[in-house]
């Protein structure tokens, strides 16, 4: 697995709530790492977007659909502070 992949997933979700993207099925299963070395998502039926970042309340719902599965919890865990580290600068950059 490639070294950084906590903190560029992060910075991803952050991206994504910045964007103003807000993912109903927010999951490991739904991100995929494209051979650049960037982050898509895939089954984007429950996505909506608007054009203002999401809200702090909005934020948070999205983060627990991405804990919500056991693996993906655990994998994340691993290395949670570099996750939220990156989520956290990723969304103070550019206010």
């Amino acid at each position: 697995m490639p070294d950084g992949l906590h903190e560029h997933l992060g910075a991803f979700v952050a991206g994504l709530h910045k964007a103003g993207i807000y993912f109903r099925s927010l999951h490991l299963g739904n991100i995929v790492l494209t051979p650049d070395g960037n982050f898509g998502l895939i089954d984007i039926a429950d996505l909506r977007a608007s054009r203002r970042p999401l809200m702090a309340h909005r934020r948070q719902r999205n983060l627990q659909h991405l804990f919500r599965n056991e693996q993906d919890r655990d994998w994340i865990d691993a290395n949670r502070a570099r996750f939220d580290m990156a989520y956290k600068h990723a969304l103070e950059q550019a206010r």
